[in-house]
């Protein structure tokens, strides 16, 4: 008989007994395991594919991002100021405070676009690395394969961004 509840009891209890599921953490391993124990139940085969990532890198980077955003503001504001003859500046650092707000401005906004809009690892070597696990389980065919099925999820924790839920 098929439980309707069935998966949603097996996500309760990974959450209610594992807890938070920060990847490349041991609870994240052990629900890994969890889940691979279970497929066991329904799959010919299963198994783990190791892969090493840079989990804060997504959205660990926002603060630093931040900062550098408010450095170039200060470069750009003493080289206006120097420009202004507000303060006295050599005009060659004056340009030099310039470029590097503007440097610093075309670094932070790459980092929006190609980490976090287009997912690209391109600042993961700034970040610490962990090891993790991805769980497959097979259920081969009794007849010709004509069509292929595959599930995914995350058995992770993922991060939020909940900026937005304190303002």
């Amino acid at each position: 008989m098929f439980d309707n509840n069935y998966m949603h009891k097996f996500i309760e209890d990974v959450c209610n007994e594992i807890g938070p599921r920060e990847s490349g953490t041991e609870q994240e391993i052990l629900a890994g395991n969890r889940v691979e124990s279970e497929l066991k139940k329904f799959c010919d085969e299963t198994h783990q594919e190791p892969y090493t990532s840079s989990p804060h890198a997504f959205l660990g980077g926002i603060r630093y991002g931040a900062l550098i955003v408010f450095i170039a503001g200060v470069f750009f504001w003493i080289s206006l100021l120097g420009d202004l003859n507000v303060i006295n500046l050599n005009p060659i650092f004056d340009s030099l405070l310039l470029i590097f707000a503007i440097v610093l401005i075309a670094v932070t906004i790459s980092y929006f676009i190609l980490e976090v809009m287009k997912y690209h690892e391109t600042f993961d070597f700034f970040f610490p690395k962990r090891e993790s696990n991805n769980i497959i389980g097979t259920i081969n065919p009794k007849n010709e394969t004509k069509n292929t099925v595959i599930f995914s999820a995350h058995h992770d924790s993922a991060f939020e961004f909940n900026t937005f839920y304190y303002l």
